[in-house]
């Protein structure tokens, strides 16, 4: 593969020189001015770029930093016999110059010069290539997501309205508190995905049961199952699996206590429960915000992580009203807006 190299000097003996010193190597191209360098760029695929530092009009690191917007790619070299220190500096710095040449300049050194140069342009592309390749990968990765959300969110919404509002709501919640605790965007994701969805055991089973902590542990097991069935939905499962592990070691699955615990099925329990104090299927016994914090405080360090009560708490009021808006309208949000359309 014959890689481009771009030779800008406005003195055209010059540029010949050094494409006499490259031709048989490389496929040369020569510009006197920025504007012919910026034309023959929208038309090749340049791999090096040599300006000379002494030209009339621009100089050489100028013209180097305009080109660097139109092709980022490129190694840019900078050709000069008494380049100011300071500013020379400056531009390797902010990589505008990516190699100063001192002239003048052995042929020999320049092909030494611009190969290392053309090395380091093939690694710059492979690795912008992965980057894009990763890029799409988490793109459709996300989609692949999205879709298996909408569908089992749907299957929740036509067998129960109550609960896939209880869902919406839970998975907003979680999404305000799990942005207070610094997430990432994919533990973020998954959160509200597993609030949005974790309810979904449910529908599955509706056996009458006296027991409530039995009626729990068969449907948080289905739940998790279900969305199991889906490779990119496996984080999600696993935030439903120990959404019942209470803080000192008392729930459910596996006896995990304080921080075993994964901080997205801490921040799950408290908003579930949250939600179902606030805005019960019996809308007679639901309480204010005030009381439900102060329930969940009580059961601080036995049920629940107290800092993400504390979270909850700390929710001012118009974080409060979004979540009722949003239980009560199409949500406007990413996820659940996927999930209901």
């Amino acid at each position: 593969m014959s890689y481009k190299v771009l030779i800008v000097d406005d003195e055209l003996s010059n540029a010949r020189l050094l494409e006499r010193s490259l031709h048989q190597h490389y496929f040369c191209l020569l510009a006197a001015s920025c504007s012919e360098a910026l034309r023959l760029l929208a038309q090749h695929d340049v791999a090096v770029i040599i300006a000379n530092q002494q030209m009339s009009g621009t100089s050489g690191i100028e013209l180097l930093k305009r080109l660097f917007e139109y092709e980022p790619d490129a190694v840019r070299i900078l050709l000069s016999q008494d380049a100011d220190p300071d500013v020379l500096i400056e531009a390797i710095n902010t990589s505008v110059v990516d190699l100063y040449v001192r002239k003048p300049c052995d042929s020999e050194d320049l092909l030494v010069y611009v190969g290392e140069a053309v090395q380091r342009y093939y690694n710059n592309k492979r690795q912008h290539s992965l980057v894009e390749a990763n890029d799409c990968l988490r793109t459709r990765l996300r989609q692949m997501k999205l879709g298996s959300v909408n569908a089992m969110a749907k299957v929740l919404k036509l067998s129960d309205e109550y609960l896939f509002a209880h869902g919406v709501r839970v998975s907003n919640w979680a999404a305000m508190v799990g942005e207070k605790f610094g997430l990432s965007e994919d533990l973020r994701f998954d959160l509200e995905a597993a609030g949005l969805l974790h309810d979904l055991g449910t529908i599955v089973s509706r056996q009458p049961q006296k027991d409530h902590f039995a009626i729990i542990k068969p449907q948080q097991d289905r739940a998790a199952q279900i969305l199991s069935c889906v490779p990119e939905l496996q984080d999600v499962a696993d935030i439903i699996r120990y959404q019942n592990a209470n803080y000192d070691g008392s729930g459910y699955p596996l006896g995990l206590a304080g921080e075993q615990i994964p901080i997205t099925s801490r921040i799950l329990s408290v908003a579930k429960e949250y939600d179902l104090l606030t805005s019960p299927r019996n809308s007679v016994v639901a309480l204010s915000h005030t009381a439900a914090i102060k329930e969940l405080q009580e059961r601080s360090f036995r049920d629940f992580d107290p800092e993400v009560v504390q979270a909850f708490a700390d929710l001012e009021g118009d974080e409060l009203n979004r979540s009722f808006e949003l239980s009560m309208t199409p949500p406007e949000w990413d996820l659940v807006s996927v999930a209901v359309n």
